[in-house]
């Protein structure tokens, strides 16, 4: 993976293109301005679904949920549910305001955040994107990357 620097005013522009053939993108910040991270994950998002492909956020910021604040709509369950409680990923899915941009909250607080970030389930729900030609977009807090059990081919 090459480092590249992208102003913000070219995301949608450029990330089409570069996130093309990507199945699992992980955004993180290590911004303490939570409002700024909070856009700049849903800009790369909805740029991402401006590319004619399917595109999921999650929010794996479990501790300290963010990205719902932006959301159109956010479900009351949501990636914590769908991974210890096995609530299913369309129930908690949600449509956005750009087509085929759908997402995840963290729904339930995890007792132990770490069995979502490690579970052994990412793997298999990535083999499931790549098989489809859709995106996952992982918004996951700077500590939880080391712990992240998927197979990103992409972070931001």
């Amino acid at each position: 993976m090459t480092p590249r620097d992208l102003l913000r005013a070219h995301l949608p522009q450029t990330l089409p293109t570069l996130l093309a053939d990507h199945t699992v993108v992980v955004l993180s910040s290590i911004s303490t301005d939570q409002s700024w991270a909070v856009n700049a994950a849903w800009e790369v998002a909805r740029a991402a679904a401006r590319g004619n492909r399917r595109v999921l956020l999650v929010d794996l910021s479990l501790e300290q949920p963010l990205l719902h604040t932006a959301a159109v709509e956010a479900a009351d369950e949501g990636v914590v549910d769908a991974f210890l409680f096995e609530t299913s990923l369309n129930h908690v899915a949600r449509a956005q305001d750009v087509a085929d941009l759908y997402f995840i909250g963290t729904g339930t607080m995890a007792p132990n955040p770490r069995d979502v970030w490690s579970s052994p389930r990412w793997p298999r729900l990535a083999k499931g994107f790549a098989a489809e030609g859709a995106l996952l977009v992982l918004f996951v807090p700077v500590p939880a990357l080391q712990l992240l059990n998927v197979p990103a081919d992409g972070l931001i």
